[in-house]
């Protein structure tokens, strides 16, 4: 079972800044859909960043140094069927720009062997679809994803070599807020200057032109107009991964 638990995020101010920049290809092409990329503490899968490429290929976001410098591991998805995701493991220590090819893990050494891993997802008790991703620690200690899917309670699909394998659950980030966007029904969106809640959308419409005074979870948290859309506030859940776990060889 793996279950979230909830973190916000402080907002402070320091002197030396870092630029890290995503850019993400898929099957070794550019290609339109949104895709996203998180920045993770490997040991313990603590989320430090998450990048969402709105074009499909290039993201650049600014950070305090003393919050991402370090020992890193970046993990990025393309939720277009058939999925794609690439992980790569670095060390940050001035600006740095990432290239990453989201591919089936064919085009390059041996693709694994199959298996199942089981996972189920809960949020505040209740099954939720979500996220699960699992990555591979190889045996050279090179890291890869072995497989993702979206559940709340199912089976991944995986390719491994033989190394550790964790399971992580993600939460929704969402989508940056953006002027007169237009939203559906059950998107998220996250403010510009995120501050530990998101907005799930409750009434379609568009976003407004300016971006408004963001609200906490207040009450009943009843629905409030967000431009010509209605929305309500949501926590965000902090990614948590268990490992190494047993995965059943087919």
């Amino acid at each position: 079972m793996i279950v979230i638990d909830p973190v916000t995020v402080p907002i402070t101010l320091g002197k030396a800044l870092r630029q890290i920049t995503v850019q993400l290809t898929r099957d070794g092409e550019q290609t339109p859909a949104p895709k996203l990329a998180r920045l993770l503490n490997p040991l313990d899968m603590t989320l430090y960043a998450a990048f969402v490429a709105q074009d499909g290929y290039s993201v650049s976001q600014r950070f305090l140094a003393s919050a991402v410098d370090g020992d890193r591991l970046i993990l990025a998805t393309d939720e277009v069927a058939p999925r794609r995701a690439a992980a790569r493991r670095l060390s940050i220590g001035e600006d740095v720009t990432l290239a990453i090819d989201l591919n089936d893990g064919s085009g390059g050494g041996a693709a694994g062997s199959p298996a199942t891993l089981a996972a189920r997802v809960r949020v505040d008790g209740v099954d939720t679809a979500r996220e699960v991703l699992a990555v591979e620690r190889q045996t050279d200690g090179v890291w890869r994803v072995a497989g993702n899917l979206r559940t709340a309670e199912g089976d991944l699909d995986l390719r491994v070599t033989g190394g550790e394998v964790y399971a992580i659950a993600l939460d929704d980030y969402g989508y940056g807020y953006q002027p007169n966007l237009a939203v559906a029904v059950g998107d998220t969106i996250r403010p510009s200057v995120y501050a530990g809640w998101l907005y799930r959308i409750t009434e379609a419409g568009a976003l407004p032109a300016t971006e408004p005074e963001w609200w906490p979870i207040d009450g009943d948290n009843a629905p409030r107009p967000l431009g010509t859309a209605r929305a309500v506030a949501v926590r965000y859940y902090r990614p948590l991964a268990h490992g190494p776990v047993p995965v059943e060889m087919i």
